[in-house]
């Protein structure tokens, strides 16, 4: 049932999935609750597409979601390989609802900035696949929610609005973060390019209040000039254009 559910998300316009989301959403939250932890991922696939059919439809429904997904990543008896789709929600759910999404930030980036910090053993292949895996999730919540507070960047005079003021806090994480992926030798395309897009959005929402944390670190320029060089268009792309920010961020400082 629940791929022909997401196909239809994907298809259906915006204001056509507000009217049939009530039915669809109580039974994903039901399936979620009492699904074991494997067959869940696919429900978090559905929650994805319905997050970004919804946008700020999805607001009613979203402590049940958080209390459900929090409880999954918290749980020690759970599937490990669903917590990295979990991580990555959030930042599909902070894109759909912005500003709304500030009710969950201080609990949901102290999830992801735990889960950043897992340590394997280096040995284990496959638990450095799963390592990357979980780094990738983490980068990709961190930017949903980076570019959900950030909106259309319409503020005047290079002001904050609130969400980036209580989330700014949490910059510093987010930059050790992105420094373990530079000096990680596992690493892989993925990781540098999701590292460069966080980076180009993290200057583009803060600018010169926090530009001089990337650009004082060597382990970032080369970051950076890796991603340059990815014989991958989107991380070449991304590397690129986080590049161009910061170079005009210090232009005008």
């Amino acid at each position: 049932m629940l791929i022909p559910i997401s196909e239809t998300y994907r298809k259906i316009k915006e204001e056509d999935a507000a009217q049939i989301s009530d039915r669809v959403m109580e039974a994903l939250l039901q399936m979620l609750t009492t699904k074991t932890a494997s067959e869940s991922s696919g429900c978090k696939k559905t929650l994805s597409d319905l997050a970004r059919a919804l946008g700020l439809e999805l607001v009613p429904f979203c402590n049940d979601i958080m209390t459900i997904l929090l409880h999954h990543l918290s749980s020690n008896t759970i599937d490990k390989n669903v917590k990295p789709p979990i991580l990555s929600l959030f930042g599909d759910i902070a894109l759909a609802i912005g500003p709304s999404f500030i009710t969950y930030v201080d609990i949901v980036l102290n999830t992801l900035n735990q889960a950043s910090q897992l340590q394997v053993n280096r040995e284990d292949f496959e638990m450095v696949d799963y390592l990357n895996e979980l780094r990738e999730s983490c980068l990709e919540g961190y930017t949903g929610i980076v570019q959900g507070f950030r909106g259309d960047a319409s503020q005047p005079n290079n002001v904050l609005c609130n969400e980036l003021v209580a989330m700014q806090q949490h910059v510093p994480s987010m930059v050790k973060f992105i420094l373990d992926i530079a000096q990680d030798e596992d690493r892989n395309d993925s990781l540098v390019s999701g590292a460069c897009g966080l980076i180009g959005d993290l200057i583009a929402a803060y600018g010169s209040r926090i530009v001089q944390l990337f650009e004082s670190e060597k382990l970032i320029k080369d970051l950076l000039a890796e991603g340059r060089k990815s014989k991958q268009q989107k991380t070449k792309t991304l590397a690129l254009w986080a590049s161009k920010e910061m170079k005009n961020c210090l232009r005008t400082m």
